[in-house]
């Protein structure tokens, strides 16, 4: 029987997908990143949204695991608040310790700030000044004459 829930034989797949609390993380989890978590990720081209989705999902399936086996191999019980805090306490430390660059949407900025991440965006672009002259009256046929020789 799964640790987790007891209601249901243990596969990996009931595990980390079907549990009772593990749907509840993955639906927390859905709600910070405002998608359905079927596992195909919409990120945008920054890595930084990119490293933080993927580092989240990976500390679910792990805090997961770790209730799991605290439950029956410790008889501990792990609540659900705090395997969530243990989720953005990971997902912080991975997205913190990142040099990569966030983009500067709403969307991003609410859910880098939902798991503590800092916010570190690229610089602003290099705007130069160009002064453009139209090219002389008749230029075609000019440099047509000047290349014929004539």
């Amino acid at each position: 029987m799964c640790s987790l829930c007891n209601s249901s034989l243990e596969t990996t797949n009931h595990l980390l997908f079907h549990c009772s609390f593990s749907t509840s993380i993955w639906q927390w989890l859905s709600n910070i990143l405002k998608i359905q978590c079927n596992f195909h990720i919409r990120c945008s081209k920054y890595y930084k949204m990119k490293l933080v989705i993927l580092s989240a999902i990976t500390n679910c399936i792990n805090v997961i695991w770790y209730c799991r086996n605290q439950r029956r191999f410790t008889n501990r019980s792990i609540q659900y608040i705090s395997a969530i805090n243990l989720i953005i306490e990971e997902t912080a430390m991975a997205g913190n310790n990142s040099k990569l660059h966030a983009y500067s949407s709403n969307e991003d900025f609410i859910i880098l700030k939902a798991f503590s991440v800092q916010h570190k965006y690229g610089n602003a672009p290099v705007i130069k000044e160009i002064i453009w002259q139209p090219p002389i009256f008749h230029w075609k046929s000019w440099s047509l004459f000047l290349w014929r020789g004539v």
